[in-house]
């Protein structure tokens, strides 16, 4: 019973933690570049909590970054039939949420990264980088 509220007590704090961001992201000047809270605390060693989703859906997408308490979602490229201009249609719709929005590439290609980047992407996921070369290499 005590595991039980202090799951509950955990999700009220996320997810008032998440509306609060999300409420500052909102009214924040929309001149100014988006914060990237999850790089921030990728420094620090406190926890994240996140997803994967690949369901190519604005709603979704909507939902996770607004009211879901995660930290972070990632948008699959590789996995899914996400595409660009699916990829845009989500960033837009997470755009003032609370959950960083991580948009995996299909694969370590200049020209789609850029693209990628091009489209308001903060963070990346390269898949099938297994050196430090090959890591060098997708970065550059």
């Amino acid at each position: 019973m005590l595991a039980v509220q202090l799951a509950r007590q955990r999700s009220a704090a996320i997810a008032g933690k998440a509306s609060l961001l999300a409420c500052k992201r909102h009214f924040s000047d929309p001149s100014k570049v988006r914060q990237n809270v999850f790089k921030e605390v990728l420094k620090t060693e406190r926890k994240q909590i996140g997803l994967w989703t690949g369901l190519r859906n604005t709603l979704v997408a909507e939902m996770l970054s607004h009211v879901s308490g995660m930290d972070w979602f990632v948008i699959d490229m590789e996995h899914s039939p996400n595409e660009l201009n699916d990829v845009l249609l989500q960033l837009q719709a997470s755009q003032h949420g609370a959950a960083e929005p991580v948009v995996r590439v299909p694969w370590a290609e200049p020209v789609v990264v850029k693209r990628v980047l091009d489209l308001g992407a903060q963070s990346l996921i390269f898949p099938w980088i297994n050196t430090p070369e090959q890591a060098q290499e997708a970065v550059q």
